[in-house]
This record gives structure tokens, C-alpha cells and sequence, in this order.
């Protein structure tokens, strides 16, 4: 099969299809990267090697366009990983990743979806991508570049107790439903032009400031739906408020507000000290957290 460099017995012996993986894309009949993955369990399993050294010494995958399926990326530590455009169908588990740079820019996630405990150290690159159910964030660390512009959370998301850069993109982001930030290390956001349509939490969260306006783009503000059946409760950050506005002009008539910094308000950092209430926290890499009193299934 091509796309990855064999290995002589004694090398595949010792792990397997060790080193860089280049331009493994799933183009040709639609199961390219399923057979690499299952090539590469059955290495794994012979080797006796656990699933924490299973993508322990990977240094380049390249997944432009794939469709995968059921696909499980726990425990990995690889240095440059691209899913551009890729089509992540099943459950999608990235618990406890170590990547040095991620990009998903354009990719679409039509299953529940986990990134709890995972670890970004350069860059992670979320850009136009689509996530149809929901999402987990926690406890995501970010370092150097995050970037969410103009993604798609159909579902929950929750980034609660996640680390993200001092300065972290979220421009025009569409939260169709809840989007939960408990707790998590914000620092400096740009939300331009981001559409919350079922509330936000942002209790106890660590956060410098929400950029809600930009000279060279003044018509792109933080709109806050206020019309969704069943919207969960929201706590914006302390100095910020939200205020009556006109619907924005692609959407049907109904209540939205935008969201402000308070009059004489100073920029600060909302810190722990406050606690929290009890949250629904993953114990395992597969879980979704299920809010007090919800009930989410999938």
C-alpha cells in the first residue's frame, strides 16, 4: 500500500511503521486510511505494545480530505497533523493527544466528538470546521496559535477548565446550542461577529477581555439569540452585558441582544476564587459530560 514507508521485520518487530507518514489521504476508493490504521494495529498488537506508544514516535500525518471513521487518536503524541477537509463519521476521541501543531480547517465531525485532557503546543487551527453533535474541550491546553473562525457547534461544547493562548479567535463562530467556558483560561478573546444561540457560561472563568469591536470592522458585534426553546441559563463575564439589539439581518425576526462591556467597566480577570457549581466532568476519553438536570444521548 502506498503512503507510508515499510519497514524491514526487525524494525516492525520493535514498533512498526515507525518515523514520518506522508500524504496518507483517503482518495482512492475510500479506504486508504482504514487499512493504514488497521495495518497499524495489527503491528501494534504483535509488538505487545500498549495504545500510549501507538502513534508515540509519528512525526508527519497528512489526512487532507479523508473520511474516517470510528477513528480513535488517544494517547497519541505526533508533531504535525493535517485534517483538512477530512469527514470524521462514529465517535471521534483525541483524549489526551499530544500534538505539536493540529489544523481541521473545512472539517466536518458528524459524530460526538472528544478532545478532553488533549495538548496543542504550537498550534491548533479549528477554522470554518463543522461539529453536528457535541463537543468536548475540557481541559484542552492550547499554546502559541488557537484559532475557531467561523466554526460550526451544533451541538454542546463544553471548553470548561481548558488553557487557551493569550489570544484566541472566535470570529464569527456560530454556538447553535449551549457553549460552556467553567472555569477555563481565557485570557483575551475575539469574538467578532460570533452568534451564541443557547447561551453561554463563563462562571469562573480566568479572562483579561472579550474584543467586541474592531475599527476597521465595526458592523461585525456579538449577537446573544434569546429565543431558543430550552436555552440553558447564561453567565457572561463579569463587566460585559447584554443589550436589546435588532436581529441580525440574515436571520428570522425575533429577540437577540449584543453582547457589551459594561459603562465605566475596567478590564479584569474573572478568577477561581468563586468556585463553581457542580459540572458534569468526562471520566473516560469516549464520555460527553451531561449538564445537572440535562440529559444528552448520541
Amino acid at each position: 500500500m502506498s503512503g507510508y514507508r515499510e519497514q524491514d521485520d526487525n524494525e516492525s518487530s520493535a514498533f512498526g511503521l515507525l518515523g514520518t507518514i506522508r500524504d496518507v489521504h483517503d482518495r482512492e476508493g475510500g479506504n486508504t486510511w482504514q487499512q493504514f490504521a488497521a495495518e497499524l494495529r495489527r503491528v501494534r498488537v504483535a509488538a505487545g505494545l500498549s495504545q500510549t506508544t501507538y502513534w508515540s514516535e509519528v512525526d508527519v500525518v497528512d489526512l487532507t480530505g479523508a473520511t474516517l471513521i470510528d477513528f480513535d487518536f488517544a494517547n497519541s503524541h505526533i508533531g504535525d497533523v493535517t485534517f483538512r477537509a477530512a469527514q470524521f463519521h462514529g465517535e471521534t476521541v483525541f483524549c489526551f493527544a499530544r500534538l505539536t501543531k493540529a489544523e481541521f480547517a473545512d472539517a466536518e465531525f458528524f459524530g460526538p466528538t472528544s478532545f478532553q485532557n488533549a495538548r496543542f503546543t504550537l498550534a491548533a487551527q479549528f477554522n470554518r470546521a463543522r461539529f453536528s453533535e457535541d463537543v468536548v474541550f475540557s481541559k484542552v491546553r492550547i499554546d502559541g496559535n488557537g484559532s475557531f473562525e467561523e466554526t460550526q457547534f451544533f451541538g454542546v461544547v463544553w471548553f470548561d477548565d481548558a488553557r487557551l493562548p493569550d489570544l484566541t479567535s472566535l470570529k464569527s463562530t456560530r454556538f447553535h446550542d449551549h457553549a460552556s467556558f467553567e472555569s477555563a483560561e481565557l485570557r483575551m478573546i475575539w469574538l467578532l461577529g460570533a452568534r451564541f444561540y443557547g447561551g453561554a457560561t463563563f462562571h469562573g472563568s480566568q479572562l483579561t477581555e472579550i474584543k467586541t469591536d474592531d475599527p476597521l470592522d465595526p458592523a461585525q458585534p456579538i449577537w446573544v439569540g434569546l429565543d431558543v426553546p430550552n436555552s440553558r441559563p447564561s453567565s457572561w463575564p463579569p463587566g460585559y452585558i447584554v443589550q436589546p439589539a435588532i436581529h441580525p439581518p440574515d436571520e428570522p425576526i425575533g429577540r437577540w441582544s449584543h453582547l457589551v462591556r459594561a459603562p465605566n467597566s475596567k478590564k479584569s480577570t474573572n478568577a477561581k476564587k468563586n468556585g463553581g457549581e457542580q459540572r458534569g466532568d468526562p471520566t473516560s476519553c469516549t464520555a460527553v459530560p451531561t449538564p445537572p438536570g440535562d440529559h444528552l444521548s448520541f
